[in-house]
């Protein structure tokens, strides 16, 4: 009797997992393409047309070259950029990047969902 129950049970569980797992899959990418896109392909200027994403940023762009520091993440001297809507300048450009490139979008410092970056601070 129990044989019978596991060889009925077992599969049925089975399936149901993969299922559930399928729906989730499923909502996460409509969710995904519902949303617009919250990075940017050069320096300065963002892709999202979202006005909230560049009525935020800071006046008085540099002229002078990109900011030079440390990031916070690799550790590395190079072109920090400046995060949207947080406005955290800690970060290099290739961390942002592979940050952005990620499901998740949030910025290391405050996890605040990123909306675009920029060096023009």
């Amino acid at each position: 009797m129990l044989q019978t129950f596991l060889i009925v049970a077992v599969p049925a569980l089975v399936t149901l997992t993969a299922a559930l797992y399928v729906l989730h899959r499923v909502s996460r990418a409509r969710e995904e393409m519902h949303r617009p896109p919250h990075f940017q392909t050069r320096p300065g200027k963002l892709t999202s047309g979202d006005s909230t994403v560049t009525s935020r940023r800071t006046g008085g762009g540099s002229e002078s070259g990109p900011y030079k520091g440390d990031c916070v993440v690799c550790f590395e001297e190079s072109n920090i950029v400046q995060l949207y809507p947080c406005l955290h300048r800690s970060l290099c450009e290739e961390c942002v990047i592979k940050i952005v490139s990620s499901n998740r979008r949030i910025c290391p410092l405050c996890r605040t969902r990123i909306q675009g970056y920029g060096d023009d601070f």
